[in-house]
């Protein structure tokens, strides 16, 4: 595995044709767009807007294991003719059940609902040792990895020297205020 720096500019956004449905495609796809983050274990992440009215059918590999989380507004989950629906509010978790596929949908009326869409294969009845943000399956491991990161051999990320700048540049300006605020 490895980072990849994006910035929120290359993230892929896709719409509906009815311009009701908006998708930001960090990782996986959606509406046939591809996200520009590669992956190695196929996964899927999305940030989906809903306008009232709005549906997205996202499909999911059955093998998989998804949720979504509503961070803003309101949303239904499944298909409408099934009579199943539920409506997910802001600041719920939703856990997907095994299918291909899974339908959202917007609001009848009101602000634009938010949710985050994730999903992914994920290995059951295997260990788990994690530290900090390494996660392995043997704490042997983990201190292996904490080794190699501590001795830089997880290498430099591209694109990184740019927001590095960037960021000393607006500590140095906010330090440079500071300091005149209290003269």
């Amino acid at each position: 595995p490895r980072y990849q720096d994006t910035p929120k500019e290359l993230i892929p956004s896709v719409t509906s044709a009815d311009k009701l449905c908006k998708v930001k495609v960090i990782a996986g796809e959606s509406m046939g767009t591809p996200a520009v983050i590669e992956t190695r274990t196929p996964l899927m992440y999305l940030d989906v807007g809903l306008e009232p009215g709005g549906i997205l059918e996202q499909a999911i590999d059955s093998s998989w294991q998804a949720m979504g989380y509503v961070f803003r507004g309101e949303c239904s989950v499944g298909p409408k003719e099934s009579g199943s629906q539920q409506t997910v509010r802001s600041g719920q978790l939703f856990i997907l059940g095994k299918g291909d596929k899974v339908t959202l949908q917007g609001p009848k009326s009101g602000e634009t609902c938010r949710i985050l869409l994730l999903g992914g294969w994920f290995p059951k009845d295997e260990p788990v040792a994690w530290h900090g943000p390494f996660v392995m399956n043997t704490q042997q491991q983990i201190r292996q990895t904490i080794q190699d990161y501590q001795q830089g051999k997880f290498g430099i990320i591209k694109g990184h020297e740019g927001r590095d700048k960037k960021r000393a540049e607006a500590r140095e300006n906010i330090s440079r205020r500071l300091a005149k605020e209290l003269r």
